[in-house]
């Protein structure tokens, strides 16, 4: 499997609560973004596992496979998690979306070269984490590990993209400072 967009060094945080993004309180689920992958191999990938690489007060309640059609993302990078697919009809998202583990990417028309990927549009299947902090403090994770199995092997992929719930205690503005320094330490020190 293919990690498609390596978005080393992206950091998505939000403030909980944020009402204006639909996070009404601070422990409210929140989804995040965890990488489009391309499926290149020569049979199906089953994904047997998503789990955060050094989570700090973070609780995860599972994930879910997307399928992007043609490129098209229908995901932003955090989003309430109940607000999940509103821009789609129920029948629309049913048949895009895939519970982990066990959601299944199928085989595309194998490798394909980066000069070519936009050119051909392929589908490519974001894996996106639902997840809600464990205190008002908020939380962060430096990154997201991906478990899959191709052909009876089984391979594990990090994507170093920080994930964090800003704290509660603080004005919106600044209640993602902290976890953002404490993903970017994380970064600088490994």
């Amino acid at each position: 499997m293919t990690l498609y967009s390596a978005q080393k060094a992206l950091i998505a945080c939000i403030p909980a609560p944020d009402k204006d993004a639909g996070v009404i309180r601070w422990d409210s689920q929140i989804g995040y973004y965890a990488g489009l992958y391309y499926n290149p191999s020569s049979g199906p990938v089953t994904v047997e596992s998503v789990s955060l690489l050094h989570p700090h007060n973070l609780i995860v309640h599972g994930a879910a496979v997307y399928k992007m059609a043609y490129l098209k993302l229908s995901l932003p990078y955090e989003w309430a998690w109940g607000q999940e697919g509103t821009a789609h009809s129920a029948t629309q998202w049913a048949a895009i979306r895939q519970r982990i583990p066990g959601a299944t990417i199928p085989r595309e028309n194998g490798p394909i070269a980066a000069a070519d990927f936009q050119k051909l549009n392929p589908d490519v299947y974001e894996i996106a984490v639902d997840m809600s902090a464990a205190s008002r403090a908020g939380g962060w994770a430096p990154g997201v590990l991906v478990t899959y199995r191709v052909a009876g092997t089984t391979y594990t992929s990090t994507l170093m993209v920080g994930l964090a719930i800003g704290s509660a205690a603080k004005h919106l503005s600044a209640g993602c400072d902290a976890p953002t320094r404490s993903i970017q330490d994380f970064w600088a020190a490994h």
